[in-house]
């Protein structure tokens, strides 16, 4: 069978916001007055199988976000429960995206200019939007039959979700173009891997 990207979903809880009221920062103008706020935290854990049975390795991201959106000075897209097709689940963007040793750290920010503005700082500041959701098509994997796991080796990054329930439990958080940072040629070198047998996938699946 024809091989095909796979659409994936990825999901990592919010955390504390420094200088912010519990995991929102509030952002204001000159004057003072809100324009905005922002959320902070892991959007994902390398190496970790998280509860959708994916894992993403420490190159998963860098072709990516370094060739698309960093080369093109485009803003990675931020919307609720990846509903992407109108505008009233517009989110806005992310602000800041970092890879670290262990994961992909981001920052989103949501202007008071987007139509559920109201609605999403309630439902962040009452826990009902609770994590970060990643999605995108899997370019490259293997998949491990024994651990029923999907080794992501290469991730196209299509947007980032505000989600209800996170996948990625053990993950962290923390008005301009997306600030990319260790992706590509800057990013840490690659630690070398334990060898384990995996089995290369023949057709992709969906997961979701």
């Amino acid at each position: 069978m024809e091989k095909k990207n796979t659409f994936v979903q990825n999901f990592a809880r919010f955390t504390a916001n420094d200088g912010g009221d519990g995991v929102i920062k509030i952002i204001t103008d000159a004057s003072g007055n809100e324009t905005g706020f922002e959320v902070r935290g892991k959007l994902t854990q390398f190496g970790v199988r998280n509860e959708n049975g994916l894992s993403f390795s420490r190159e998963s991201y860098d072709h990516f976000v370094d060739d698309y959106y960093g080369k093109n000075k485009l803003n990675v897209p931020l919307n609720i429960k990846h509903k992407d097709d109108d505008f009233q689940h517009v989110a806005g963007k992310v602000v800041s995206m970092t890879k670290t040793e262990d994961g992909v750290e981001m920052v989103a920010y949501v202007p008071r200019w987007v139509y559920a503005y109201n609605w999403i700082k309630q439902a962040v500041t009452d826990g009902v939007l609770q994590g970060f959701s990643n999605a995108g098509a899997v370019i490259d994997a293997e998949y491990d039959e024994k651990s029923d796991t999907l080794n992501i080796k290469d991730f196209a990054l299509m947007h980032v979700a505000l989600v209800e329930i996170p996948a990625d439990v053990s993950a962290k958080f923390q008005a301009q173009n997306t600030a990319f940072s260790g992706f590509g040629k800057e990013g840490p070198k690659e630690v070398e891997n334990k060898k384990e047998e995996e089995k290369k996938i023949d057709d992709w699946r969906l997961l979701v």
